[in-house]
């Protein structure tokens, strides 16, 4: 937890250390770990070092809109973290695009193990 979003919570009047989790499990739930993240990264990379090509960027921006959308069933009014998916999905559909010029199998290979339509 960041020391801004700490300090926050300081101030806030009935805070206690229950609280201060709840919001910590929240803060965790929008992100992927990093153990999801080599998993992916294992299962999509071209090569072993392979952690930035478009392919990987793409799976792991799926993963992340996937729980945020999750998150956004709970929570229909956190209009802040929609204009981060909002990003986030522009992103992907930019390397989704960058993707398809390089390599057309790749591309047809990461569409239909994400689940995405053409």
């Amino acid at each position: 937890m960041s020391i801004k979003l700490f300090l926050y919570c300081k101030l806030l009047t009935g805070f206690t250390k229950k609280q201060k989790y709840n919001i910590n499990t929240l803060y965790k739930l929008k992100m992927l770990t990093t153990k999801e993240k080599t998993k992916i990264i294992k299962e999509v990379a071209n090569h072993e070092k392979d952690t930035g090509s478009s392919g990987v960027q793409v799976v792991l921006l799926s993963k992340e809109i996937e729980k945020l959308v999750s998150h956004f069933k709970k929570h229909p009014k956190d209009i802040h973290s929609k204009r981060g998916l909002v990003k986030m999905v522009v992103k992907r559909k930019k390397l989704l695009a960058c993707l398809k010029k390089e390599s057309e199998k790749r591309y047809n290979k990461i569409i239909k193990e994400i689940g995405l339509k053409k």
